[in-house]
């Protein structure tokens, strides 16, 4: 109980830190109209959510396969990351002529 406790607080305060970096950001670039935008997007992101655990928790799954296929997901997901890279088909994103 306690170890949920403790990832849940930590993934909160990260995403507390986006939110805030992403604000101030806003507001150093002078787009403070798109403040309400990311508060849509938190809320649509906290309700979705909470509509995803009860859902999940109202279906009776067999615990193994369900984390089986969510690592699986998860696995994909981080696969199509490393794949993307430079238009000129390079992983490094960092123009190889600025090299010295």
């Amino acid at each position: 109980m306690l170890q949920a406790f403790i990832i849940t607080l930590r993934e909160g305060v990260e995403a507390a830190l986006i939110v805030g970096i992403t604000l101030a950001y806003l507001t150093k670039i002078g787009r403070q109209e798109l403040r309400k935008t990311v508060y849509a997007a938190l809320g649509a992101a906290f309700l979705g959510s909470i509509g995803v655990a009860i859902v999940i928790s109202r279906t009776h799954l067999n615990e193994d396969v369900f984390e089986g296929w969510i690592m699986l997901v998860a696995a994909f997901f981080v696969n199509r990351s490393n794949k993307g890279g430079a238009e000129d088909g390079s992983r490094d994103p960092v123009d190889a002529s600025s090299r010295s």
